[in-house]
């Protein structure tokens, strides 16, 4: 799914060319993440948005391109359906469902024996633990189950709806960074600067 399309529009020269940019830096991050769990898109995103040349994104001219694009993008996340919103927020799509099925029925079970075989203050807190976080599991899985692409057309959506979701979060870094530039620097600089000092024996 092509995240930007080129249109041309009467927009200042600044505009338009942080426009292009940007077209650019999001089909990229949407590439690089499709078919991946959130959690492994965030990171490749996160990968990519430290290598990526980024340069001439800044100023006015890029801050406007990401903020109407940041619009756009949330009008079109909107207008999906509920099931294909829970399908990406499962990971229906990209989870071994009958696996995580079959390992959460497990880790309820487990958990259930817990206190049979230690029944102090500890073994209860374990199980306490445990049961919940088995429970959010099979939550998930359940919900996973019952959002998965079942046709061509669901496929379709759960693919667009998380490319605009993995845009939506390259957007979100890239604007950070946009608003952010000088704060970015001087995080850079503390290492380099606490090390200069450590040679230089505090001097």
């Amino acid at each position: 799914m092509k995240i930007m399309n080129e249109k041309k529009e009467n927009k200042t020269v600044g505009v338009v060319a942080a426009r292009k940019l940007l077209s650019v830096y999001l089909n990229k991050a949407v590439a690089l993440s499709a078919g991946r769990s959130k959690a492994e898109a965030k990171r490749q995103i996160g990968y990519y948005f430290d290598s990526a040349d980024k340069k001439s994104l800044t100023g006015e001219g890029a801050l406007k391109a990401v903020s109407e694009k940041e619009k756009a993008l949330s009008e079109k996340a909107a207008k999906f359906a509920l099931k294909t919103k829970l399908n990406y927020a499962s990971d229906a799509d990209v989870s071994g469902l009958s696996d995580a099925t079959a390992a959460g029925v497990a880790a309820m079970t487990a958990t259930m024996l817990l206190p049979v075989a230690d029944g102090n203050v500890i073994s209860a807190a374990l199980f306490s633990f445990a049961t919940c976080c088995a429970v959010k599991r099979i939550a998930r899985t359940v919900t996973a189950d019952l959002s998965s692409s079942k046709t061509d057309a669901e496929k379709k959506n759960a693919k667009d709806y998380a490319d605009i979701k993995h845009a939506q979060l390259a957007l979100k870094l890239l604007k950070k960074e946009i608003k952010e530039p000088a704060k970015g620097k001087e995080n850079k600089m503390a290492p380099a600067v606490l090390k200069m000092a450590v040679q230089n024996g505090g001097r």
